[in-house]
């Protein structure tokens, strides 16, 4: 059984210093980060997690599949895609390991072999930007690259964090998501308006986040808002949303999804995660009639063959063109 897992920046947090993980920019970071991965390796060979780190994210995996089993009349869960935020403390080299120590195997998409990042899953769980046929990879990945580039934001309000990503997203896999574009502000939750002496001054800064996030002259406007999270349809909150909304400009106010926004992104990964079995070194899981087409993986590497690479450059090149709009 596959399912999925959405990390909220509740159970995460940042680390003081960013680290050097695989895949290495060049030879000296890799001699550089050896002594690291010796210690993670000797530390698996005797049965313990690779890092205090994985040890904590294990934990919570593992409780999680206990969780999916147990509404599952206990029916085993084997396989899973994790839909992520953008911390800057998420290594994919950690969740890989955690899943590994939980038990559970780490699913690829065809695109992303390491962190999904939750707006994928999120724009998938709303019913948007995935093929229709998705057992015959051919026609799937066909119907895929016909899809319209779409201007996206995706907005998570939880007790403890305020996150806007605008992406530029053409169907489910393929995203653009500009650094510059992206705020995650652990200062701006819900639980936080109690700290501020007037509250008027929390909202402030909640509309400006939103509508500077959101706009910028240099890019089109959105055309769909996702919202995800326990807070995200708080009274308040959605005023605040609307007003910034306006403020942006454009002929029309973009669409605004918001339902069921505590599990959008895990129900759209957990669709991910059924279409994965039917995409290359994972199809084994599906049973041995199905058309790989495009996306073969190599066995060995788990990395995408070259007409596949070749396909997703197209289509990053095409996303990076709006740039000039």
């Amino acid at each position: 059984m596959m399912t999925a897992k959405n990390y909220s920046q509740d159970f995460l947090s940042h680390r003081q210093s960013i680290s050097s993980d695989p895949p290495y920019g060049n030879r000296r970071d890799a001699l550089r980060d050896a002594p690291r991965q010796l210690k993670r390796r000797a530390r698996k060979f005797v049965g313990l997690p690779a890092s205090d780190d994985v040890g904590t994210l294990s934990s919570l995996i593992t409780f999680l599949k206990y969780t999916a089993e147990g509404h599952l009349d206990q029916h085993p869960v084997t396989a899973a895609i994790a839909a992520t935020p953008h911390l800057i403390a998420l290594y994919a080299e950690d969740l890989i390991d955690a899943f590994e120590y939980s038990g559970l195997q780490y699913l690829p998409t065809p695109v992303h072999s390491k962190l999904v990042y939750e707006t994928g899953p999120a724009y998938a769980g709303c019913g948007f930007g995935l093929c229709s046929d998705y057992k015959n990879s051919t026609a799937c990945r066909a119907e895929e690259r016909n899809m319209t580039l779409e201007t996206v934001s995706v907005i998570l309000y939880t007790r403890s964090v305020l996150t806007v990503t605008f992406t530029i997203t053409r169907g489910a896999y393929y995203a653009y998501e500009p650094p510059t574009r992206r705020v995650e502000d652990f200062t701006l939750g819900s639980n936080a308006r109690s700290k501020y002496p007037d509250e008027d001054d929390y909202w402030e800064r909640v509309f400006t986040t939103l509508g500077q996030t959101m706009q910028d002259k240099h890019w089109p406007t959105p055309r769909k808002v996702l919202l995800m999270g326990e807070s995200v349809h708080d009274q308040f909150f959605m005023t605040v949303l609307e007003a910034a909304l306006r403020s942006i400009g454009g002929v029309e106010l973009p669409e605004v999804w918001g339902e069921e926004p505590v599990f959008v992104a895990a129900r759209g990964a957990a669709e991910m995660a059924k279409r994965a079995m039917y995409n290359g070194e994972n199809a084994k899981l599906a049973g041995d009639d199905v058309d790989l087409g495009e996306w073969e993986l190599d066995a060995g590497s788990g990395r995408l063959d070259e007409c596949a690479l070749a396909c997703l450059e197209e289509e990053m090149a095409d996303i990076e063109s709006v740039e000039e709009l």
